[in-house]
């Protein structure tokens, strides 16, 4: 299934008031990143193409990147693609390679370790780890209805709850779950500030839904606001579970790797996102 409904619908809301609250950042073209730094301490300096590089721990590193290291520097990226794990100890420089790492200069060590297959299934990106903002957008106009739900990957243990500050007394909630062939697969009400969804594997893997709260007053008035989220597939829940056993024997750069992984699939902390938002 196509998740063009959704997101056509988000466009309309959008496009009807909303632009402001679905403005999306501007994103910087690089080169396609070889690398993720999962270890960092001491002071160097990361250039690519000649430019100082963001050098904190998930940090994507270019192809050709030169990583300078002051003595007592210590500096570890990871290679998903290939599965290999790079420490790089100062003073010396080296250079990312497409590869691996390539020690160019001065006294300092490398060594090469494998990444450990658990980690290695999830499959991780060399783009680092950008937090994925929420997909909860929120009321146009003089009346905002600022409300939180599930937005990214849901693993089927999770238990999703759609949260809003109330707009007042005697309004009413109304909350909908809709797939992307526009079938409404939950309807529910109420005059509180939450409401729990169906647990999670009563939907579809892999399938888009949107969430949607409207609000309704006793003047007539009304405000609603939406989110986007999908079930995450059993094989990569499998996957993630595995690799998060797989940390108990595990170092810093095994737990950053894992934190990433979660991230790249869209998964929020254990926290609950009503318990943040609110």
């Amino acid at each position: 299934m196509a998740a063009w409904r959704i997101a056509v619908a988000l466009l309309v809301w959008c496009l009807n008031g909303a632009a402001a609250a679905c403005a999306q950042p501007v994103v910087t073209a690089v080169a396609t990143p070889v690398a993720i730094i999962t270890e960092a301490s001491g002071a160097f300096r990361i250039l690519a193409r000649g430019n100082p590089a963001p050098s904190e721990v998930a940090s994507p590193v270019e192809p050709g990147a030169i990583l300078a290291l002051d003595r007592e520097a210590r500096l570890v990226l990871a290679y998903p693609g290939t599965g290999s794990i790079y420490q790089l100890q100062g003073p010396g420089r080296f250079v990312a390679r497409t590869s691996g790492v390539e020690r160019l200069s001065g006294p300092g060590s490398l060594a090469q370790r494998d990444l450990v297959s658990a980690l290695r299934a999830l499959k991780i990106r060399p783009e680092g780890a950008r937090v994925q903002g929420s997909t909860a957008m929120r009321g146009a106009g003089g009346l905002v209805l600022q409300a939180w739900g599930p937005t990214g990957s849901q693993r089927t243990p999770d238990a999703m709850v759609v949260c809003w500050r109330p707009l007042g007394l005697n309004w009413s909630y109304q909350i909908r779950v809709i797939d992307d062939d526009g079938h409404v697969v939950f309807d529910g009400h109420t005059n509180g500030a939450r409401l729990p969804l169906p647990a999670v594997r009563m939907l579809q893997a892999d399938a888009a839904y949107l969430w949607q709260v409207l609000a309704r007053g006793p003047n007539g008035e009304s405000a609603e606001a939406v989110g986007q989220f999908q079930r995450l597939d059993p094989s990569t829940e499998q996957a993630l579970q595995q690799a998060r056993s797989a940390l108990a024997s595990g170092d810093a750069t095994d737990r950053a790797l894992y934190a990433i992984a979660l991230r790249q699939h869209g998964l929020a902390p254990a926290a609950s996102v009503c318990e943040v938002g609110s």
